[in-house]
C-alpha cells in the first residue's frame, strides 16, 4: 500500500544489506523493514502497517512471524498497533487487525462510507488511550 511518488528515487534509496559485507551484520539474511505509517501525538503513537487487499475471499492471516514480532514489541513499548487490510491508494479498508487487543474487525459487507467511519473510530480511539 504504497504512495511512491518517484519510483527511480525509492529504489535508488533502498539499500541492499545482503551484499558488499554487510552480511555478516545481518543474520539469515534479514532486512530492515518499513514502517507503513506512525504518528505521534501529545505523548500518544499510533502505528499502522497497511497490507493489500480487495475484501475477497477469505480474510487474510496475520503478518509474517517476524513482522508480528516486531508489532508487539512496538505495542510494548506503548504504541496502538494496527494492521490495516484493504487498498491504500484508494481509501478502501476492508478490515482491521488490532494487535495489542488480539482482535479482529471485518467490514464486509458494509458500505464504504461505513468503514472509513469505523476505520476512523479505531484512529480517534488509538489517539486517545495510546500512551
Amino acid at each position: 500500500m504504497a504512495d511512491v511518488r518517484n519510483w527511480a528515487s525509492f529504489i535508488r534509496g533502498r539499500w541492499d544489506w545482503t551484499r558488499f559485507g554487510y552480511e555478516a551484520g545481518f543474520p539469515r539474511g534479514c532486512q530492515f523493514t518499513d514502517v507503513d505509517a506512525v504518528v505521534e501525538f501529545d505523548g500518544r503513537a499510533l502505528m499502522i502497517e497497511g497490507k493489500q487487499w480487495d475484501g475477497e475471499g477469505d480474510r487474510p492471516d496475520k503478518p509474517s512471524t517476524g513482522q508480528m514480532l516486531y508489532l508487539k514489541y512496538e505495542v510494548e513499548a506503548g504504541k496502538t498497533v494496527l494492521v490495516l487490510f484493504g487498498c491504500g491508494c484508494c481509501n478502501n479498508p476492508w478490515a482491521v487487525y488490532d494487535v495489542g487487543r488480539d482482535e479482529w474487525f471485518d467490514w464486509r459487507g458494509l458500505e464504504l462510507a461505513d468503514r472509513r467511519t469505523r476505520l476512523k473510530h479505531h484512529i480517534d480511539r488509538a489517539m486517545e488511550i495510546a500512551k
